[in-house]
């Protein structure tokens, strides 16, 4: 008779939450920073001035934070009841 083993997935327990929790923050100002260099010398029409204004950018940037944060209560309201 032949046994098989499971992989031990609890190996490491932690370094992979860690990872997530400064990864994904890290890779996120990257991305952010990499935008704002971006903009900040890219040549752009007017058309592209006005959808890229930074005024627009943050008003649209704060529409999704409060477009998550509602999504997300009323998902943790469904998932309590």
């Amino acid at each position: 008779m032949t046994t098989t083993t499971q992989p031990d997935i609890q190996a490491a327990p932690g370094r992979g939450h860690l990872g997530m929790l400064l990864g994904l923050p890290i890779l996120v100002l990257l991305v952010g920073g990499g935008w704002v260099i971006w903009r900040a010398t890219a040549d752009l029409d007017d058309i592209e001035l006005r959808a890229l204004a930074w005024s627009q950018v943050a008003t649209l940037t704060w529409q999704h934070i409060v477009i998550t944060v509602v999504s997300a209560f009323f998902v943790m309201l469904i998932a309590i009841r």
